[in-house]
């Protein structure tokens, strides 16, 4: 059964409802997000929402659901370049493991967001670490 369209009424479906489905739907996305063939309607089928729905509940957090999973992508890959646990791994690796499918996409998308490109952020990483150790 899917879940009610929201109502553009008030009463219909609380602010509440929306909360909680949409905190659902994040960490939904973010148990998924090295998945790069997740598609929002598995997501929303998954879940028991409505493509709408779904949707409908990023645009009231002013983003979207791909916009929102784009963002954890990224953010995971920074904090993996920069943690000693994933220091073995190539930047290709780490590009895969957070959902993105080629890792020519994740640099040039990780340049955009950060302003550097993976493999300097992660030499920069490694070189502000040492320089705290010293």
């Amino acid at each position: 059964m899917l879940h009610e369209e929201p109502s553009r009424s008030p009463g219909k479906a609380s602010a509440a409802v929306h909360r909680r489905d949409l905190r659902r739907a994040k960490a939904h996305l973010a148990d998924r997000l090295h998945d790069p063939g997740l598609t929002l309607l598995a997501v929303s089928q998954d879940l028991g929402f409505s493509l709408r729905y779904l949707h409908e509940l990023f645009r009231e957090a002013d983003t979207t659901p791909r916009a929102w999973l784009y963002a954890l992508r990224l953010d995971r890959a920074r904090a993996m370049l920069s943690g000693a646990g994933y220091d073995a791994q190539s930047i290709s690796s780490i590009a895969l493991r957070v959902g993105f499918k080629d890792a020519s996409h994740f640099s040039r998308a990780f340049k955009s967001r950060f302003g550097t490109n993976p493999a300097t952020y992660r030499r920069t990483q490694r070189t502000s670490k040492g320089d705290r150790v010293r």
